[in-house]
Parts: C-alpha cells; sequence; structure tokens
C-alpha cells in the first residue's frame, strides 16, 4: 500500500483533560475525540468518556474541569478502555489538538503504561500554532482556545473534553479559511514568477 502524503490523511481531533499538568505524576480524568475526513468538515465518529485515574488528582484541576471522585465512580471508564476506543478510531489519522506537546505527553504516557502504540502519522497539527500569525498580527492577546474561540465567535463548553474537541475543530476550521486565499494567492505569485 502506497504511503499517503499528510493532507490525505483523516484527522483525528483529541483532548485529554488531566488530573494535573504532568504525565508523570498525574493521569487524564476524560478524553473526547472526533474523527473527521481530511478536511475537517465531514464528521465520521465521535467519542468521549471519563476515565479512573490511578495517581491523585490536583484539587486545582478538579476545580478546573469539573473531576469529583463520587460522579467519577459511577460514569468514568479504566483508562485501558478508553485509550483502545481511541486508538482503534485513530488509525490512519494524523493528530490534531490545541497544544498539542500536551495532549500527546499523556496519551503516550497512557499507550506505555498498557503497550499500545498510535495508530496514526507520526505527523500532527496544533491548533495553538497555526494561530501564531493572529497573535503576531496583534489581533489576539494569546492563543488559548477559549481566546480564539472569543474571536471567532464559536460557542465553546471549556475544560470539557469533547467540548474542547470540538472547539479545535471549529478553530482549526476557520483558520483554515483564512489561510485558504493566502496559500492560493503565494501559489499565483510564485507561478508568475517562474514565467
Amino acid at each position: 500500500m502506497a504511503r499517503r502524503a499528510p493532507h490525505e490523511h483523516d484527522l483525528l481531533f483529541l483532548d485529554f483533560e488531566t488530573g494535573g499538568l504532568s504525565p508523570i505524576t498525574n493521569d487524564f480524568v476524560e478524553v473526547g475525540c472526533v474523527r473527521t475526513d481530511p478536511t475537517g468538515r465531514v464528521v465520521q465518529a465521535e467519542y468521549t468518556a471519563k476515565v479512573f485515574p490511578r495517581k491523585p488528582v490536583d484539587a486545582e484541576a478538579a476545580a478546573i474541569n469539573g473531576y469529583n471522585t463520587e460522579k467519577w465512580a459511577s460514569e468514568a471508564v479504566d483508562a485501558n478502555v478508553a485509550l483502545i476506543k481511541v486508538l482503534s478510531m485513530a488509525r490512519d489519522t494524523m493528530m490534531v489538538c490545541h497544544n498539542t506537546p500536551f495532549d500527546r505527553s499523556f496519551l503516550e504516557a497512557g499507550m506505555a503504561a498498557y503497550k499500545m502504540r498510535w495508530p496514526g502519522s507520526y505527523h500532527s497539527l496544533d491548533t495553538v500554532s497555526l494561530a501564531m500569525p493572529l497573535l503576531r498580527a496583534g489581533l489576539i492577546p494569546n492563543v488559548r482556545l477559549t481566546t480564539l474561540t472569543t474571536y471567532f465567535k464559536i460557542p465553546h463548553t471549556a475544560h470539557r473534553a469533547i467540548g474542547d474537541v470540538h472547539a479545535c475543530r471549529d478553530v482549526y476550521l476557520r483558520l483554515m479559511e483564512i489561510y485558504g486565499p493566502g496559500v492560493q494567492k503565494h501559489a499565483e505569485t510564485w507561478e508568475s514568477g517562474l514565467e
């Protein structure tokens, strides 16, 4: 089978809510993902689950993402169950996150704990990086997801895994709308310079 170019892969928008900032001392407590076609426009599958943490959850993290022991006791699944589902959806996709290094670090820690591996492309996209031109142009004060959803007037349930995944996808689509004309103009300028 021929290897696909990065732009030919389906996309997996992914978000973890975590029990703290370090995958060494904390686990993820919720996961959300949406698989789309390569454009990001056509949703093919969606999954979200609360996840039992094996490591302590910081009080500050719980205050942000709503984690509480009682609620999770009745609604959460084991991390390996959630990861099996996420990785089955990830086959032959490219990962897209808001702050990809953070989410990837928790994904990799989880996969290592259960001897799993990423079945998608090693390429990934990050809406933080994609939004940097807006920051440099002074259009936004920072590249937080809530700042971008406010800028683009996108409804957003923040700090819930599936809410952040949908927001990340919507921001990605809006950024691609901005870059599309710019890329086309650059291509036309480049081609005219070659004549």
